[in-house]
């Protein structure tokens, strides 16, 4: 949740961006979200989408979906054009932001740029709805989705290394209830057999 929040925040302010500088145009010469020939303007949306991703150094790709299915943007190139029968992209065109995690199952550069030595990496996949208005999203304004690669490497790699914590907690946890239980029982045994004595001693008078 902490990641895909993250995410979320990242979606929502390229969102507000980059409907002033691409959505808006596009949508009005299209009618919708289009794979726009003009290189100049494909290059100004690449600029915007990596100047954010410089931004949050856990973004590793970003891809935008028409509500036809279609990357009409990615960071990778040859991505671009191709339709995706996604389950969760069409989720994410229902209006729900749905994410899916990838462990140690993806390799990708270690800059954004496709450049540089591939490494492994724990990644989670964000589809997050794009809206002509992020800060007032409504369902029949949506455009396209956003398909965010995120990097949970490091969280990831946190919880590995604490995971022995839980057993060890969990052994002490049940030691101080078993001592408390231990406690309880001798008790209640001194009672019961306070008790008692005091019974025999009453049988004993009458």
């Amino acid at each position: 949740e902490y990641s895909i929040s993250s995410a979320k925040d990242f979606a929502k302010q390229l969102n507000s961006h980059l409907y002033k500088v691409y959505i808006e145009e596009n949508v009005k010469k299209y009618g919708y979200l289009n794979i726009d020939e003009e290189v100049a303007a494909s290059n100004k949306l690449d600029i915007i989408a990596r100047m954010y991703i410089s931004n949050y150094r856990d973004i590793q790709k970003v891809k935008i979906f028409n509500l036809d299915r279609k990357i009409i943007y990615s960071t990778d190139t040859k991505d671009i054009g191709v339709v995706s029968e996604s389950d969760s992209l069409l989720t994410a065109l229902s209006g729900r932001v749905h994410s899916h995690l990838m462990m140690r199952e993806t390799e990708f550069p270690e800059d954004s740029s496709n450049r540089g030595e591939k490494y492994a990496m724990d990644l989670i996949e964000v589809y997050v709805p794009i809206y002509k208005n992020a800060n007032a999203p409504q369902q029949s304004e949506m455009v396209g989705v956003f398909e965010i690669y995120k990097d949970a490497s490091s969280l990831f790699a946190l919880m590995r290394k604490e995971f022995f914590k839980v057993p060890l907690l969990l052994f002490f946890s049940m030691s101080l209830l078993y001592l408390f239980l231990q406690f309880v029982i001798k008790k209640a045994n001194s009672i019961i057999n306070k008790q008692n004595e005091e019974i025999d001693l009453h049988s004993a008078e009458l």
